[in-house]
């Protein structure tokens, strides 16, 4: 992946080549893996902050300029990969149009990242005006992973860091299975997914939410197979997100203040429906509450 005006993956290997450095030796000295810098290097991740200025130093400590590689550029392009994935996630096709044309203008070169943001973004679009089939899709998921067969190896997802990107690509793949009803590879793809993410959602919301879409559709599965015990407890973890979510305070403090609203403008009908709706919604997670306890004990 390579941004316009800057090429920071080029420039950290042309600077590593100056300074007689094997991709080990600059991974040791920055505190990082040397498959890191391999990855920086061919533009699949950008450095992050921390990483950025250690860079950055060591550079100008060797008398090498680093000024081309702007820190705010990086930040742009990850705000902007973070758009459309979340676009794509939610198959909210106007947007991903207009996200994905803002990607591409900020990218030049043919790697593999680029190809992977485009490739998905393209076959969802595909998907929302009906001109590719779910196995089509499924496909052409495989191909932008590279993967040999439909499959990945269960192994891969749950053992390998794989990136925002790459997890998407295996979330689609499952809602695809879904839609085809063929629930043992969704059930397949989504238990690796979320068992890889499980531990590291407090470090990321974006996989966080990958986390509970995850749950939510396994709690489906479940209970189309009739496995009730397995379906109870995603939708425990699922409820148990939601209900902590910052989107979820808003939401139900947004409805409060309406509620209000509506009485000091007499829309008594408006206002009856939220308080039922927020007293069902208490109801709710107080017999959620209830119930976790009981299992717990």
């Amino acid at each position: 992946m390579i941004l316009r005006n800057t090429g920071y993956g080029e420039r950290i290997r042309r600077f590593r080549n100056k300074m007689g450095y094997s991709q080990e030796i600059l991974a040791e000295k920055l505190d990082v893996t040397g498959s890191t810098v391999g990855r920086w290097e061919r533009g699949i991740h950008a450095p992050k902050k921390k990483a950025f200025k250690l860079i950055s130093d060591l550079f100008e400590k060797e008398g090498l300029t680093y000024e081309d590689l702007n820190e705010e550029d990086l930040d742009s392009l990850r705000l902007q990969q973070l758009r459309l994935l979340q676009v794509m996630r939610d198959n909210d096709y106007e947007a991903i149009k207009k996200e994905k044309a803002k990607f591409e203008e900020m990218m030049e070169g043919d790697d593999i990242v680029t190809g992977q943001y485009s490739g998905l973004a393209n076959l969802i679009l595909k998907i929302g005006d009906k001109s590719m089939s779910m196995e089509e899709f499924i496909i052409g998921c495989a191909k932008i992973f590279e993967l040999d067969d439909d499959m990945p190896p269960f192994e891969n997802i749950q053992n390998t860091n794989l990136t925002q990107i790459e997890y998407l690509i295996l979330f689609k793949m499952a809602e695809a299975y879904i839609v085809v009803g063929e629930l043992d590879k969704a059930k397949y793809i989504l238990s690796g997914i979320y068992i890889s993410l499980h531990e590291r959602v407090e470090r990321n919301q974006f996989f966080k939410e990958h986390v509970v879409a995850c749950a939510t559709f396994l709690a489906e599965i479940y209970v189309k197979c009739e496995y009730y015990t397995e379906a109870e407890k995603c939708l425990d973890y699922v409820f148990e997100v939601s209900r902590d979510n910052f989107a979820m305070r808003t939401f139900i403090q947004g409805l409060q203040t309406m509620e209000r609203l509506c009485h000091s403008l007499s829309r008594e009908n408006m206002a009856k429906s939220i308080n039922n709706f927020l007293a069902a919604t208490h109801d709710l997670f107080s017999c959620i509450n209830d119930d976790a306890t009981s299992s717990e004990s």
